[in-house]
C-alpha cells in the first residue's frame, strides 16, 4: 500500500528545533546540527536528481560538482535550465526528512 503523500508545507514551516525539544541547545550545538542536517539533504537532492536526470544531464552536474571550488554560478544555472522542477525536489526532500527527523524522535 502506498504511502500518503506528506504535507509538504507544514514540514518546510517547522520549526525543528522546538519540534525535537532542541530549542535550548547552545548556538554551536544548534550550529552543529543544522550543518549535518544540511549535509544530509543536500545528499538526498543529489541522489533524486541522478534519478531523474538523463545521463547528459548526469554528465553535465557530475563535471559541475568535481570543480574546486564548485562553481555556483554554473550550478545554479544548471538547476534553472536543465531541472525546472529543482524547486520542488528540493522542497520535498527537505520536508520528507524533517518529517523522517520528527518521526524518529517521537516514537
Amino acid at each position: 500500500m502506498p504511502t500518503p503523500p506528506i504535507d509538504i508545507q507544514k514540514y518546510l514551516t517547522m520549526d525543528l528545533f522546538d519540534e525535537l525539544n532542541m530549542a535550548t541547545l547552545a548556538p554551536e550545538e544548534k550550529a552543529a546540527f543544522f550543518e549535518s542536517f544540511a549535509t544530509v539533504v543536500y545528499q538526498k537532492i543529489l541522489l533524486r536528481l541522478m534519478k531523474e536526470l538523463t545521463p547528459e544531464q548526469s554528465q553535465k552536474l557530475q563535471g559541475i560538482l568535481a570543480a574546486e571550488p564548485v562553481d555556483t554560478a554554473a550550478l545554479a544555472s544548471f538547476y534553472g535550465n536543465d531541472v525546472p522542477d529543482f524547486r520542488r525536489f528540493a522542497e520535498e526532500e527537505i520536508a520528507e526528512y524533517k518529517k523522517t527527523l520528527v518521526e524518529r524522535m517521537k516514537t
